[in-house]
């Protein structure tokens, strides 16, 4: 049976209450994701060795990119449901959602045999060589039968959470967590599997994770029904398209960013510098997923009242989170500063190649962490209200309009160096520029009292 009044409560209850009670599961979900990452590599780092956490590093611009294609189906469906169910438009939702499943499970496909036959050519091209290169490969091969299933379950986690049931959602996740952190100490040093039995572990959780999402949509709490897509919904699709457009290309533009980093690190710093660098991809999610999991908490709190017509309470649910945003990334920034050496023994323990250039590189990196918050939040907001140009060019400011040209000059003119301080350098300039966008929109927001429910931009059409 369909949980149809969940979603009304988005136009009724108050901002904070809502943005925490869709936030919060998704935090936590986003955070336990981040963790059994991070537990991952100090299994890998510590029972393995530098090379092949260094391996798992080149590799996670692959990963990268499968949790792309993910988004573009899941962001774009989860923003089109939130705006129609704002409407009262249940038919046009539950059409939404089977699109996405039905695109997810025909990419998912196509991008494991692609990355199958083409596996050692990529690897070399994101920086892989020697052993590096060995346990890279060998992770790898595993770990592309996990990402069909992920492929998948990202849009239904997507889907089940803007319906109006995040909690569902959650425990989809933590359910795949457990499992992963339970089996990776088990098939890393009981059974001496080494990358491999890492990315086993990694392959079950995913598994896991995709059959209990699935198992959601065909029980009787489920939050919408599914169906099978015809062609009548391919303007559906192209809208899914359009809307998941803007969190595709920055996930695109994260894989192009981390492959050039990968490369420049590999010629300044060597195995060393490259092992570095997967300490940083562990640490920098710990900061970005729980903000990527307040600005899904929120989005449907504003897709829902923009299609509603609410527009002061959009107004105040985005300065509310912009405002979550910042605190949270000053509560983080402390920490990391004050404790880089002990977080960078945690991994290599007393490798003293690793931990020589590791706590300066931490403290470069994360500089200027503070003004991420506003950059993130602002940037969500236009992809949640259906505003998909202006959420691809703010979402893209810090991953390749600003940084990727920092990375190809600054590692040339001061070494290593020049990648830790790209970065920061990077967050100043976007947060200002999309700073920029949000003040222009919170004035505009301020000055409409809008009632009527929105016409979707391809009914205007």
């Amino acid at each position: 049976m369909e949980q149809g009044p969940r979603a009304d409560r988005l136009g009724t209850e108050p901002l904070g209450r809502l943005i925490v009670r869709f936030s919060l599961p998704v935090i936590a979900q986003l955070l336990v994701n981040a963790l059994y990452n991070l537990v991952d590599r100090v299994f890998v780092g510590r029972g393995v060795g530098p090379a092949a956490l260094a391996g798992i590093t080149i590799s996670f611009p692959l990963f990268i990119l499968v949790s792309a294609v993910g988004t573009l189906l899941g962001h774009g469906a989860a923003s089109a449901i939130s705006l129609r169910l704002g409407r009262k438009d249940r038919a046009g939702a539950q059409a939404c959602a089977s699109m996405a499943l039905a695109g997810s499970i025909a990419v998912a496909l196509l991008m494991a045999g692609a990355g199958w036959l083409f596996l050692r050519p990529a690897l070399v091209l994101l920086g892989g060589s020697g052993e590096v290169l060995a346990q890279a490969e060998r992770f790898t091969a595993v770990a592309l039968v996990g990402a069909m299933f992920q492929v998948v379950a990202i849009p239904l986690g997507m889907i089940i959470r803007s319906a109006g049931a995040p909690g569902v959602t959650m425990g989809i996740a933590l359910a795949g967590t457990v499992v992963n952190l339970a089996l990776n100490p088990l098939f890393i040093f009981g059974l001496r599997l080494g990358v491999t039995g890492s990315a086993l572990a990694t392959c079950l959780a995913e598994l896991l994770s995709c059959l209990l999402a699935v198992a959601h949509f065909r029980g009787r709490r489920r939050v919408l029904a599914l169906r099978r897509p015809g062609p009548a919904d391919l303007p559906v699709l192209r809208e899914l398209l359009a809307l998941g457009a803007a969190p595709f290309c920055m996930q695109l533009a994260l894989t192009w960013m981390i492959a050039i980093s990968n490369n420049a690190v590999a010629a300044h710093g060597g195995r060393n510098g490259v092992a570095v660098m997967g300490i940083l991809y562990v640490v920098y999610p710990l900061i970005l997923l729980p903000l990527a999991g307040l600005t899904c908490g929120v989005q449907p709190v504003l897709g829902y009242n923009y299609g509603a017509g609410c527009m002061e309470r959009v107004r105040r649910a985005l300065g509310l989170a912009v405002l979550a945003g910042t605190a949270f990334c000053i509560a983080a920034w402390i920490p990391i500063l004050l404790f880089a050496g002990p977080l960078v023994r945690l991994f290599v323990g007393q490798d003293p190649g690793v931990n020589a250039l590791g706590a300066p590189a931490l403290r470069t990196f994360f500089a200027l962490l503070p003004l991420v918050g506003v950059q993130v939040v602002g940037a969500s907001y236009f992809q949640a209200v259906g505003k998909a140009g202006v959420s691809l060019l703010n979402n893209l400011l810090r991953q390749v309009i600003i940084l990727v040209p920092l990375l190809l000059v600054l590692p040339r003119a001061l070494g290593l160096a020049g990648v830790w301080l790209a970065n920061p350098i990077s967050d100043a300039a976007a947060a200002l520029i999309t700073g920029g966008f949000v003040l222009v929109e919170l004035r505009r927001l301020a000055g409409q009292r809008r009632t009527a429910p929105l016409r979707l931009p391809m009914e205007a059409a």
